[in-house]
């Protein structure tokens, strides 16, 4: 006999709490309903606000490393009127240069490419040449890192300061940018500099070691550190959870996703002064023929010649458009997306006396250009609300809310965009119902396969074990073999393959 833990108690259902409700309980978070920034609001004459997680998921006392300041001396307004409650992640950007070196030699798909069992190289060894860990600060004090980079050539774009250097050449006030002292950032560059070197040349003879094969790791059987104990107690509880009640798994956690969404603002996004558009250039034929796909080479050489987007109806030269890096003339790529066909009646059945509902018939692959597929990360990023759903754009929903030119990126009517994103959340809805039946029905054809190799090519023999596979499954079904027919015959319908997937010999 089993004895069993009974535990029960409630969680607070996020989405009926009122904003003081909300601060009262979680006060380690400082989202758009705190009473501070709703006082900070009034204080600075504004209905507009941008506020993003890095400031909701920090408690009101937080104090910036770099600076000092505390989080109501941060709040300023933009040019464009609105409360900017932003917080930057500063990184050591020698951690990146492991990365370009590889990129340099070997090209976008380098992880593909360097030696087996080297990868943990990249990856051990930006930490360990790094001069400081990953910390929040202010914009002002991120921002100063880079403007100090801009002003003095001889700082390598790999050098960042320490947020305690920030502080020494930066004077900070109150709900204004930062006052910076450039020849104070020299010094304290030139106090780094043999520091600085010394790591830079661990990096390059770790790069070298990756890229001769030297140095390798034979990867053992632990379970991932990340992954913690497995019987952890939260884990544990964790697990039991979902496993005995996945519907409020599924309830609780997108509770929690509105509420993330609930606390931040994004009225800044897009309201940035406009640059002076550049002159339009198109890419020769043959900067055409050796371009690298912009990070998705498998895609650009996986698409047919005559390939135009099935968007916007740009071709291979049309997408393309002069880059900001100097080392890449061009950006632009190929993105996969899925097309629902929709249906509103039973196909091939004249006869039927009613229509059912709307359904997804089949899913189709295609390639898109990069501009058509970031639309709705643009509208996520600017409601949060719609960041947390599942609304998504059919190819329709992007030829009525962007404008196409060759070698530009897309004018977005944004006002449309979100109204069509609020109108796809039935077809997202739609969506949860045919993939579950795909799946069904592609697992039920790759458990067919497998019996049939084990019986060595009987279909009669790989029948009858696939029927007793399934048969505690299909026991209430009057036809239980009709039905494994039909999933059968569904998987060879909808089970299609991704066209764009190149032979590892060619990728």
């Amino acid at each position: 006999m089993v004895d069993w833990h009974v535990i029960e108690f409630g969680i607070p259902k996020l989405s009926s709490l009122t904003d003081e409700q909300l601060e009262g309980l979680y006060v380690e978070r400082d989202g758009r309903w705190s009473s501070a920034i709703k006082a900070a609001m009034r204080r600075f004459g504004t209905e507009k606000l941008d506020l993003d997680e890095n400031w909701a998921s920090r408690s009101p006392d937080w104090d910036c490393p770099g600076c000092g300041r505390r989080k109501p001396d941060l709040l300023r307004l933009s040019s464009a009127g609105v409360l900017l409650a932003r917080l930057d992640i500063h990184h050591d950007h020698l951690t990146d240069h492991f990365k370009s070196i590889l990129h340099a030699k070997l090209g976008p798909q380098w992880r593909a490419v360097i030696p087996p069992d080297t990868a943990h190289l990249e990856k051990l060894g930006s930490r360990l040449v790094a001069r400081f860990e990953p910390s929040t600060v202010c914009l002002d004090c991120n921002g100063a890192d880079g403007a100090v980079k801009a002003k003095l050539q001889e700082i390598p774009r790999s050098f960042s300061f320490r947020p305690s250097e920030i502080r020494r050449f930066v004077t900070a006030r109150p709900n204004a940018e930062h006052q910076i002292d450039v020849e104070v950032a020299r010094a304290i560059f030139a106090e780094a500099r043999l520091d600085f070197d010394r790591r830079l040349g661990l990096v390059e003879t770790l790069a070298v070691m990756t890229l001769v094969g030297e140095m390798t790791l034979e990867p053992g059987n632990q379970p991932s550190m990340l992954a913690g104990n497995p019987m952890g107690m939260y884990r544990h509880l964790h697990n039991w959870f979902l496993r005995e009640c996945p519907e409020q798994h599924t309830m609780v956690s997108k509770d929690v996703e509105a509420f993330e969404a609930r606390s931040v603002s994004r009225d800044g996004v897009a309201t940035a002064e406009r640059k002076k558009p550049r002159a339009v250039s198109r890419p020769t034929e043959a900067e055409i023929a050796v371009y690298d796909g912009g990070g998705a080479f498998d895609l650009w050489q996986a698409a047919p010649s005559d390939w135009r987007c099935p968007a916007c109806g740009r071709d291979r030269r049309d997408i393309l458009r002069r880059s900001n890096n100097r080392k890449r003339l061009w950006a632009g790529k190929l993105v996969r997306h899925t097309e629902y066909i929709i249906t509103d009646s039973v196909p091939d059945d004249e006869d039927a006396e009613f229509a059912v509902n709307a359904f997804i018939d089949r899913h189709e692959l295609h390639l898109i250009c990069l501009d058509c597929s970031t639309i709705m990360a643009g509208v996520k990023s600017r409601w949060p609300d719609i960041s947390a759903s599942d609304a998504l754009f059919q190819f329709s929903d992007m030829r009525a809310i962007a404008t196409a030119t060759p070698n530009q990126a897309h004018k977005v009517d944004w006002v449309a965009a979100e109204e069509h994103a609020r109108a796809s959340l039935p077809l997202a809805e739609l969506t949860k119902t045919y993939w579950k039946h795909h799946n069904e029905a592609v697992g039920c054809r790759a458990v067919y396969r497998s019996l049939l190799t084990k019986c060595g090519g009987n279909k009669q023999r790989a029948w009858i074990r696939l029927s007793s596979y399934y048969a505690a499954e299909f026991a209430g079904l009057e036809e239980p073999e009709g039905w494994l027919d039909f999933l059968l015959s569904e998987a060879d319908r909808i089970g299609i393959d991704d066209p764009f997937r190149l032979p590892a010999s060619v990728a």
